[in-house]
């Protein structure tokens, strides 16, 4: 159980024993159960204790290096054969529907509006539009001196960390024809993150600088700090800036003054970090060599890891949006895990600017739960004001989809059907917290249930 919040403790994990569990001791990353009569004592392993699984994926023809979402839609570039569109509607059986290959190796991926824009190594940035998610196509493209790795958006300007030529500025006010307007070599720019009029930046050589943007066309450096290892990637959060880096996991830095920089926290990810996402009090980090870690940064100067996923590939970029990490896992492609941090269900990434928010109540759609909490059913209502396919799902804490309730177009008007509790076989479900998704066209709401048996 979950009690970070004292007040509203949460379920987050279970086990079955032999028999009946009486006592129980922990030491370390074990706990020890006395079980009455036939059970003895059982050993388990509680390293992960919210026990997270992979849900989904789909193969890539190539290296998935970046992924971003948008509505129902993840589009993953895969150096070095451009970029896969895939259907994330059914998360647990996702499927590519598009592409449209780049003139060079398709690095990272930013979605603004109706189009992606793709540092692509060699070939600097390409702009396509994706307005028609399955048709994507290049309208736009600008080369840069160096190798554009990492990408974001902020207003009219997209932002580049460009290897050894630094962090390149470039308008897109009219997408179709960027144009540079400003630049600052910084080392060996790799990650970039805008927040106010400073530019935080990852730099391989430097570890973690701090770039003055409030003009443009004259980008300074204004504050560097290093890091122990190679910075790859940075989050802003508030007053903290997350680092990835390589050798060293996640490094912690107070950017209160970005004038002065000072790292205050740090913890070690086992593999080599590459990417990271803030959500909530949890950084999600891309671990090259161990997956999907998340780190509980409740405390800034104290954080620790909560658990992890271990992919079958390289984990390079991840998303992380609703309930599902996405994750760009090199020759295995798309790799679709539970988010498993419940503080994570009410936001979005801000790392990928998707114009449609989801898990925010739609003001065409409502939707009550009563009895809440319940034994042994409960009914579920909702109203909708336009005629419309509905999709009602029940998953559990770890992001497992155990019932689908409906799959159908509905009417306009009030609507009710009712959870006995059983899961898609038919079988009795735990006791425990559930979410309860509703997905329409006009958004996604989702709220939480709890079962008490």
């Amino acid at each position: 159980i979950d009690v970070g919040d004292p007040e509203n403790p949460q379920i987050v994990g279970s086990l079955d024993t032999v028999d009946w569990a009486l006592g129980i001791a922990t030491s370390g990353n074990y706990a020890y159960i006395a079980n009455d009569l036939d059970g003895g004592l059982q050993v388990f392993n509680i390293t992960n204790p919210e026990n997270p699984q992979i849900v989904g994926n789909v193969d890539t023809p190539d290296l998935a290096a970046d992924v971003a979402i948008l509505g129902n839609h993840a589009f993953v570039t895969d150096y070095p054969s451009g970029i896969q569109v895939i259907d994330i509607a059914n998360p647990e059986s996702p499927q590519i529907v598009g592409s449209v290959e780049t003139p060079g190796g398709a690095d990272s991926i930013v979605i603004s509006g109706t189009h992606a824009y793709v540092g692509d190594d060699d070939f600097g940035l390409q702009v396509v539009d994706i307005s028609d998610p399955e048709y994507p196509q290049i309208v736009g493209s600008l080369d840069t001196p160096g190798l554009a790795n990492m990408v974001t958006v902020a207003g009219a300007y997209v932002y580049i960390a460009d290897g050894y030529a630094g962090i390149q500025i470039i308008d897109i006010s009219d997408p179709e024809s960027p144009q540079f307007i400003g630049g600052v070599d910084t080392g060996n720019a790799r990650g970039v993150m805008i927040a106010g009029t400073y530019a935080y930046v990852a730099d391989g050589n430097w570890g973690f600088r701090v770039i003055d943007i409030s003009v443009p066309e004259s980008p300074q450096i204004v504050a560097s700090i290093g890091t122990p290892g190679f910075a790859f990637d940075v989050a802003i959060a508030g007053s903290h800036a997350y680092v990835a880096d390589y050798l060293s996991g996640l490094q912690v830095i107070d950017i209160s003054n970005p004038l002065e920089p000072e790292i205050i926290g740090s913890v070690d990810t086992w593999g080599g970090a590459l990417s990271v996402s803030i959500r909530g009090q949890y950084a999600y980090v891309g671990d090259f060599g161990s997956g999907l870690q998340m780190v509980n940064i409740a405390n800034p100067e104290s954080p620790y890891i909560v658990g992890g996923i271990d992919t079958p590939g390289l984990t390079r970029g991840l998303a992380v949006k609703g309930i599902y990490a996405y994750l760009a896992d090199d020759e295995f492609g798309l790799q679709i895990v539970p988010a498993q941090c419940d503080e994570s269900l009410s936001g979005i990434d801000e790392d990928y600017l998707d114009p449609e928010p989801t898990n925010t109540p739609h003001p065409l759609v409502q939707l009550s739960i009563h009895p809440n909490p319940f034994n042994p059913r409960t009914t579920i209502s909702f109203v909708i004001e336009q005629p419309q396919n509905v999709e009602l799902c029940i998953f559990d804490m770890t992001g497992k989809r155990i019932a689908v309730l409906a799959d159908r177009v509905f009417q306009v008007g009030d609507h009710t059907m009712e959870w006995q509790g059983k899961d898609l076989q038919g079988r009795i479900v735990a006791s425990g917290t559930y979410l309860l998704r509703m997905n329409t066209e006009d958004g996604v709401t989702s709220k939480k249930m709890m079962l008490i048996r």
